[in-house]
């Protein structure tokens, strides 16, 4: 009938409302109000408390609550949750990666596919793999303050942001 809306005219007011954040973590707006980051502490991510909270850890965390690992594209979405972290946490993985990169021509992609063509996330002198474990595996952080990304070995325990878009 007359009242069905079509999705076609549908603009963001349609939009379902975002979910609760999982246990633990808290929920901070997208500076666009398209998505939702959850930051999670690494006690949040570890299916307990004998395994370590390293990247993969985040990305299985935040791939098994329909979202993924953060992908800090803009220089406003990294002020908006540099400033949400919570200092006690040292740092905090986001969907940064780059797999057997070993030196400066590593290839970084956000976990969503993304490169970093657009837009450098990176903080003065990063990456700089210094930090890589031993299969030349390095990953992005970041740390409450900081307005940009690290890189670090993706094994080393960290809190982490999830990215819902709906």
């Amino acid at each position: 009938d007359g009242n069905d809306i079509d999705d076609d005219d549908c603009s963001n007011d349609c939009k379902l409302p975002f979910p609760e954040p999982p246990t633990g973590c808290e929920a901070t707006p997208s500076p666009d109000g398209l998505s939702v980051f959850w930051i999670c502490p690494e006690d949040a991510v570890r299916p307990n408390p004998d395994m370590s909270a390293g990247w993969l850890s985040c990305e299985s965390f935040c791939m098994d609550r329909e979202s993924w690992s953060a992908a800090l594209d803009s220089q406003a979405k990294i002020e908006a949750i540099s400033q949400a972290l919570d200092p006690a946490e040292a740092a905090y993985w986001t969907g940064m990666f780059a797999w057997n990169s070993g030196d400066e021509d590593g290839e970084w992609q956000w976990s969503t596919g993304m490169t970093t063509e657009d837009y450098d996330p990176w903080l003065p002198g990063h990456p700089n793999f210094e930090d890589v474990d031993e299969d030349g595996q390095t990953c992005g952080w970041i740390r409450p303050g900081e307005s940009g990304l690290r890189d670090a070995r993706c094994d080393r325990p960290a809190g982490c942001i999830c990215q819902w878009d709906g």
